[in-house]
């Protein structure tokens, strides 16, 4: 199964019921389910498609999770970024995976328009930060995002697609991406809630 189907599941038959807390916001299922389908329908209007990499370059926030499986629900793979990441290796990620996209928070903005001077590959930014003049070109509003009227993205993947992309930290040379399929994080996350 792939893994946004789990919560497509749970949204349907739990949708009153808290899915996710953080310090700023709770949402429901049937929330998390709506934001994240409003979010992969701005995703493939932008441009992006089945297979492609989206870098969710955030802190756990509600946000990180709405992204995650709005890229997912667009067909892509996403590829979660340390907030503490510098532009150099950003830049390095961003050419490694040819990301097509790149979901961020206000505060990393910075970071983000010094790793797209230092990269060669065009992609679309949605920021928590409305965008301003200093704003890079291709780039739109996180909040802008979730208000499109969500439309069902159908991108035909199956659970052997590439679901996530995990940089290693490059302490002993360049970062290198680990690839993980829908399958290899179901079975993870079933292995790890037998355990518990």
């Amino acid at each position: 199964m792939r893994v946004e189907q789990f919560l497509i599941t749970n949204a349907a038959a739990h949708g009153a019921k808290t899915a996710l807390v953080t310090d700023r916001k709770r949402l429901r299922y049937d929330e998390l389910d709506d934001l994240s389908n409003r979010l992969a329908t701005a995703l493939a209007a932008n441009g992006v498609q089945r297979g492609d990499r989206v870098l969710v370059f955030m802190d756990n926030c509600w946000e990180a999770a709405v992204s995650i499986f709005a890229v997912l629900k667009a067909g892509a793979t996403f590829s979660p970024i340390n907030a503490s990441t510098k532009a150099d290796k950003l830049a390095y990620v961003i050419d490694d995976c040819e990301a097509a996209a790149i979901l961020t928070q206000a505060k990393l903005m910075p970071v983000v328009i010094q790793a797209r001077a230092l990269s060669d590959q065009p992609l679309f930014v949605a920021s928590t930060q409305a965008p301003s003049s200093h704003t890079p070109d291709g780039a739109a509003s996180f909040e802008d995002c979730l208000k499109v009227a969500p439309v069902p993205v159908r991108h035909g993947g199956i659970d052997i697609d590439l679901a996530m992309l995990i940089y290693t930290s490059g302490s002993t040379g360049r970062p290198k991406g680990v690839m993980m399929t829908h399958r290899n994080i179901d079975a993870a996350a079933e292995s790890i809630t037998t355990y518990l």
